[in-house]
């Protein structure tokens, strides 16, 4: 199975931090909220900042490999909005190719595709 960029990124992380290896969330009862950023600051946020986020906060890299599908159609539905950054999403969409054609589809988790 290919790692992924957000497994490459808990690999790393677990390397450069031996004593403070990735561990995943505990949860009971989880509530999750989209960020809110205000588009000029928005802009500026690397993949790396998300990637530090992520692990810090214990998600699971199978929720990230379920997400795809739904981050396909999101960019699909917005690339040609009129007041979106064409420049921004076209880099996406090329970062997204440079993934696939590294990683390969991720898999869904079966229980939750519907």
């Amino acid at each position: 199975m290919a790692l992924g960029l957000y497994r490459e990124a808990i690999s790393d992380y677990n390397v450069a931090t031996p004593l403070t290896l990735f561990t995943l969330m505990r949860w009971m009862d989880i509530q999750l909220r989209a960020p809110h950023f205000e588009a000029a600051a928005a802009i500026n946020i690397t993949n790396a900042d998300v990637l530090r986020a992520m692990i810090a906060n214990g998600i699971p890299p199978e929720w990230v490999d379920h997400a795809y599908t739904f981050g396909v159609v999101y960019l699909e539905m917005h690339f040609f909005e009129a007041n979106a950054s064409i420049d921004h999403y076209c880099d996406i969409d090329d970062e997204q190719h440079r993934q696939l054609d590294r990683y390969g589809e991720p898999p869904a988790i079966p229980q939750w595709d519907s």
